[in-house]
């Protein structure tokens, strides 16, 4: 299920052709997870939860920075209850959307990270959109 946010991005630019949907894939990633974000704080966050596309945003963000993420921190980003985050984060494993590896110097720590096959769909859909 695609956000409904992504779509409601693209209606205001067609209605208002002046406002530039950001171009790099990077920046649509920043605006859906903002957009995301500030829509859970007027409604109640299980009206619209989909903490898959939220830990995805995350991810896909962290790789364009260059950042690792703890399983820890996608969890919060998730914005859901921690259990959530974990099932949620061991589906999209099976599915080969995101990988953990060992955290080089904590070895209590886990890393997660968006897939390469991930980040290349997110890098075209992003490019459809723009």
């Amino acid at each position: 299920m695609v956000d409904t946010g992504v779509f409601e991005a693209i209606r205001s630019v067609k209605k208002n052709p002046s406002s530039a949907w950001p171009a790099a894939p990077i920046e649509v990633a920043r605006t859906l997870y903002r957009n995301r974000r500030a829509r859970n704080r007027h409604f109640d966050d299980s009206l619209f939860a989909e903490p898959r596309w939220d830990i995805l945003l995350d991810l896909f963000i962290a790789e364009e920075e260059g950042r690792s993420i703890s399983v820890s921190s996608a969890c919060i980003g998730a914005a859901v209850p921690h259990a959530t985050a974990l099932r949620h984060l061991g589906m999209m494993q099976r599915n080969g959307l995101i990988e953990r590896r060992a955290h080089p110097r904590d070895a209590r720590c886990q890393q997660v990270r968006i897939t390469a096959s991930a980040a290349t769909s997110m890098h075209e859909l992003f490019a459809d959109l723009a």
